[in-house]
């Protein structure tokens, strides 16, 4: 039997300043019985004797068994082991959702460098364009300039 459970059981007993009689009495349990638990000499009590031990001391199996009342939100009573279930889920959404959070970040880095990919590719263009449009303006003016200055060749005669 385990340690924790004899104490639990003596410390009942103690609080509430009872007998081995008074409790054999009370529980139904024979004395020899609740003797060999109490001391810790019966390795596997059972289920029945012990709850049965813990009612006669108005005990609860919530502290045999380390289980704790706590209280929801709405007021309603939870064990400790709700509790730890409640709060393992609440660990598992967080780390959810932090693992999503980041995936969405590296989609959203993904397409960002896209973007700005593309955009460099568009203003490299548009430079080649604009000096495309430059070099036909430059050879135009020329052309024009020529045409003026010299009367015999070209478009404009005086």
């Amino acid at each position: 039997m385990q340690e924790s459970i004899v104490e639990t059981l003596k410390n009942m007993k103690s609080e509430q300043n009872l007998t081995l009689q008074q409790i054999s009495s009370a529980s139904g349990v024979p004395l020899s019985t609740v003797n060999r638990i109490l001391s810790g000499q019966t390795e596997n009590p059972s289920f029945r004797d012990v709850a049965a031990i813990v009612a006669a001391m108005d005990g609860s199996l919530d502290a045999i068994t380390g289980l704790q009342k706590l209280e929801s939100e709405n007021g309603q009573l939870l064990d400790s082991n709700v509790m730890q279930l409640l709060l393992s889920i609440q660990n598992y959404y967080a780390k959810t959702l932090d693992a999503t959070r980041q995936q969405y970040m590296r989609e959203l880095e993904n397409k960002d460098k896209q973007y700005r990919d593309i955009l460099t590719d568009k203003n490299r263009w548009l430079r080649r364009m604009f000096f495309c449009l430059i070099g036909m303006l430059a050879v135009i003016s020329f052309l024009l300039i020529v045409d003026f200055i010299n009367p015999t060749i070209g478009v404009f005669h005086p």
